[in-house]
């Protein structure tokens, strides 16, 4: 027997017409769509085991990591904070960029989707 992983309680996608050749087999379109939706997400593949220390220290020789710590250093400088304030600005205005633009892009798929 399965186990649902998530309760859904919404409506399933099958009209009453549709519905009705589920329920002649012994059961509802919502208990099928439990157990389509629950094989759905145990059949999603694991993650990879990632060695994050071994990232993080490949990263922290690359290039463009370099510019980001001079950046920093430049802001330091230019706005009489120091280094770590000027870090802090740098990393708070990336995230704020990447989840403006994240919001922005899944705004436009969705008009896209809609119209």
């Amino acid at each position: 027997m399965y186990e649902p992983l998530l309760p859904l309680s919404y409506p399933t996608p099958y009209t009453s017409a549709d519905s009705s050749s589920f329920e002649s087999t012994g059961g509802s379109a919502e208990d099928l769509s439990v157990i389509f939706n629950t094989a759905f997400v145990r059949s999603r593949a694991p993650a990879p085991q990632r060695d994050l220390a071994a990232e993080l220290a490949e990263l922290s020789k690359s290039p463009a990591y370099n510019a980001i710590l001079i950046a920093a250093q430049q802001l330091a400088l230019s706005q009489n904070i120091s280094e770590l304030e000027a870090a802090e600005q740098i990393i708070s205005a990336f995230r704020k960029m990447d989840d403006v633009w994240g919001a922005y892009l899944t705004q436009e798929g969705l008009a896209r989707i809609t119209s």
